[in-house]
């Protein structure tokens, strides 16, 4: 029985030491997992920063670039007020002109309707009277001094 025993004691030590082996083993393989998670995580990480450093160069570039959209804006919309204003004294005085050309167009009508009259006689069948004979009401005789075309 005491071979049986240390047979026993043996074969638990091989156990014991293919269990040590093992367990290093498992040891070194996590590890080495380890160690390929950290390189992974790195270089992920330097692609990260990488891209990070790229979208906040173009996201700089664009806010410039909406600045300075913005600020052509501003000009922009401060031209056209300008412009608007200028367009509204213009309409304004296109608006007086019309008015006194309208005013003077009218004046020049009563004025040529005193001096050249048409009134028409019925014994010359409807013809206008010539103007330098005509009376006006007030009893001078005008004198025409135009000359007919």
């Amino acid at each position: 029985m005491k071979k049986f025993f240390t047979v026993l004691v043996w074969i638990g030590l091989a156990v014991s030491l293919i269990a040590l082996v093992s367990v290093a083993g498992e040891k070194t393989a996590l590890r080495e997992e380890a160690r390929k998670g950290k390189q992974k995580y790195d270089a992920l990480k330097t692609m990260y920063d990488r891209e990070k450093a790229e979208w906040q160069s173009a996201a700089d570039e664009l806010n410039a670039d909406n600045t300075a959209l913005a600020l052509e804006k501003q000009a922009l919309a401060a031209s056209l007020s300008e412009i608007q204003m200028e367009m509204n004294a213009m309409k304004a005085e296109r608006e007086t002109l019309t008015a006194e050309k309208n005013e003077a167009s009218g004046r020049v009508s009563e004025n040529m309707d005193e001096l050249m009259p048409e009134t028409v006689d019925s014994s010359e069948g409807g013809q206008p009277q010539d103007a330098s004979k005509h009376v006006p009401a007030h009893g001078h005789q005008i004198q025409s001094d135009l000359q007919p075309l």
